[in-house]
């Protein structure tokens, strides 16, 4: 039998699952708190120089739209005008937002891009991460990989809390960053391998959600602490939970059969289905050859013993090169189109989510509650989405996403320029703001559709790495961008809302792919091309039949009903 087989007959909902489930829970409500901690951590808090006894406070310089200036000094206010930068530091009024980085290191004034560029720093380790992530988990198994990387981000994470200085604050996280990447990889790989396909669309789906649960609980915990070392200790809580069991979490069946190795895989297969109290499940489950998904070839249950170093270096060199030449398929035409859309999208979509989350404290009014709020419009959208993608497929619910989310940008930058008093406009932006977002999350998951149905099998994974990628340049330019609004207010919003204008533009170069097969060769994308529908303003006309038929693949689909019958 081949591992749906297996996997239908061990209980394929069974104690594994739910463990590995459980785990990856936990793991996208630390990604929410990691990724977003930065609102918290680096609040500004109201400051103001801090004077010396000849220095009454009521000759403080006044500043604008606040009781006291925040980097200015009188050198002599008996005798002169004249001011100069703070010379005896800074005092703080921490009752609201509590103690940060900011007040801590006083990264203010001329420094006031620091806490901007220690966030760029996390997103840079996480990306960095993402190209690590996966090969390790390839090379060396999900399990070993996971665990490993676990323990380290673990020690890393932990070690945040007491940095003494922003330069071992922002290593640390830039650390942190790239190791969740090799926690969080191989744990996403491993739920779906261990999952029949459909299993796979509801319960791979709904981990995702909880990293608004993520954003949730960090709230709270920023709230009631008013400290960023001790509530930098509480969001490690996931994957310090998440280590009491890590060690119940087994290694992949899919990935051992991948290596050749029955035997072993025959071993781990017998633990999960024991595990899963699964009833007169067959012993041995695998034959001494194991069929592989293509159906090209068996896989070994060993290997040759004779001229085992040069087969293996020949297999090597072939395998690099036949990874090299269907990587290079993402930079050639059709594919260059859906490689270069998608990833401006991922670009824009990441830059303006990272947008409003992280400017939430900007707008005027509870720091805590306007966040809440802009998190929990990610909830919400996510049932529409997918009800609506299946209704008209996914070009439209793009194409309008980021045109929401631009246009509410613009609103953001522009209206406390044109209403009098902007400064009370705290709870219309934190409206806009919640209303961009939503837009927003109905782009998303286009996006990621886009990605599994305009992408060949054969460059699949590799052309969702390279978008993910190049799109966390987004990510990485969103903290120091929103430091733009300090020169002039509004800029960064405006900035962000061309990207969300452009993203929604090219877009219109993407066939849509409802009721679509998924293409197998760039010859099957440039059918798609070919044959392509744009989506227009006005009214339109549209054949009754809008499928792609690819006579190549007949009995690709056949075997594809056959796996999702299981």
């Amino acid at each position: 039998m081949d591992i749906d087989q297996a996997l239908q007959l061990s209980n394929p909902l069974g104690r594994t699952q739910f463990v590995i489930f459980t785990a990856s829970v936990l793991t996208n409500i630390q990604t929410g708190m990691i990724i977003l901690s930065h609102v918290f951590v680096a609040e500004v808090p109201p400051h103001y120089c801090s004077f010396n006894s000849t220095h009454m406070i009521e000759e403080i310089i006044l500043g604008n739209g606040s009781l006291f200036a925040g980097c200015d000094d009188h050198i002599n206010p008996s005798t002169t005008n004249k001011t100069h930068t703070c010379t005896n530091g800074w005092v703080y009024d921490t009752e609201v937002t509590g103690q940060s980085i900011v007040s801590d290191w006083d990264l203010i004034c001329d420094k006031d891009y620091l806490p901007g560029l220690s966030q760029s720093f996390l997103l840079a380790g996480i990306g960095f991460g993402s190209v690590f992530g996966g090969p390790l988990a390839d090379i060396y198994g999900r399990r070993p990989t996971f665990i490993i990387a676990l323990i380290l981000f673990n020690a890393s994470g932990l070690l945040v809390s007491f940095a003494p200085n922003l330069a071992v604050f922002i290593t640390l996280r830039f650390l942190m960053g790239a190791i969740f990447k090799s926690v969080r990889i191989p744990l996403v790989n491993l739920m779906y391998e261990f999952l029949l396909p459909k299993h796979r669309a509801v319960i791979g789906l709904f981990p995702v959600m909880t990293i608004v649960l993520g954003y949730i609980i960090m709230t709270g915990f920023a709230y009631y602490l008013r400290g960023w070392r001790y509530f930098h200790l509480l969001i490690m809580s996931p994957c310090v939970i998440l280590m009491s069991f890590a060690w119940c979490i087994p290694e992949s069946v899919r990935w051992i059969l991948s290596q050749g190795d029955i035997e072993k895989a025959e071993k781990a297969m017998q633990k999960v289905a024991k595990f899963n109290k699964a009833v007169d499940f067959p012993n041995p489950a695998f034959s001494t050859t194991y069929p592989s998904r293509e159906g090209n070839q068996n896989v070994p249950s060993s290997k040759p013993k004779e001229n085992t170093s040069d087969s293996t270096l020949q297999e090597s060199k072939t395998k690099h090169q036949t990874t090299l030449r269907a990587v290079s398929q993402l930079f050639k035409q059709p594919v260059l189109t859906v490689t270069f859309v998608l990833s401006f999208g991922w670009i824009s979509l990441t830059m303006i989510y990272f947008g409003f989350a992280l400017s939430s404290g900007s707008f005027s009014g509870d720091p805590y509650l306007n966040f809440l709020i802009i998190s929990v419009a990610d909830i919400p959208v996510i049932l529409p989405a997918i009800l609506l993608i299946k209704k008209v497929g996914n070009l439209k619910p793009l194409f309008f996403g980021f045109l929401g989310a631009g246009v509410t940008m613009v609103a953001i930058a522009v209206l406390p320029y044109l209403v009098e008093g902007g400064a009370s406009l705290g709870k219309v932006l934190t409206a806009l703001a919640v209303l961009g977002k939503f837009c927003l999350g109905m782009a998303a998951p286009g996006l990621l559709l886009f990605q599994a149905e305009l992408f060949p099998t054969t460059i699949r994974n590799s052309g969702t790495a390279v978008v993910q990628l190049i799109g966390s340049v987004g990510s990485l330019s969103s903290p120091l961008l929103l430091y733009l609004n300090k020169l002039f207010h509004g800029l960064a919003f405006v900035i962000m809302a061309i990207f969300a204008f452009i993203a929604m533009v090219i877009a219109l170069f993407l066939p849509d792919t409802r009721n679509t097969i998924q293409p197998e060769t760039p010859a099957d994308v440039q059918a798609m091309f070919d044959q392509k529908w744009r989506l227009r303003l006005g009214r339109r006309k549209q054949t009754r039949d809008q499928n792609i038929a690819f006579e190549d693949n007949i009995v690709q689909l056949e075997r594809f009903d056959k796996v999702n019958h299981l």
